[in-house]
């Protein structure tokens, strides 16, 4: 929402929600971003240390 605010150089109406769902953001858990209508999506992935390793999780 920050990043959107300072892009969008407005804090209300359709161009800060275009801000909003043109926001794409990399961190901890992975990639996050805002889908057309607004809805956060993220792509997150799961798994264990194994031997000093990280292996995905079976599922």
């Amino acid at each position: 929402m920050l990043t959107a605010l300072k892009t969008s150089n407005v804090a209300t109406g359709k161009a800060l929600a275009d801000a909003i769902r043109a926001t794409k953001y990399q961190g901890l858990l992975g990639d996050f971003a805002f889908d057309t209508t607004g809805v956060g999506i993220s792509a997150t992935a799961i798994g264990t240390i194994k031997g000093g390793k990280l292996v995905a999780a079976a599922g």
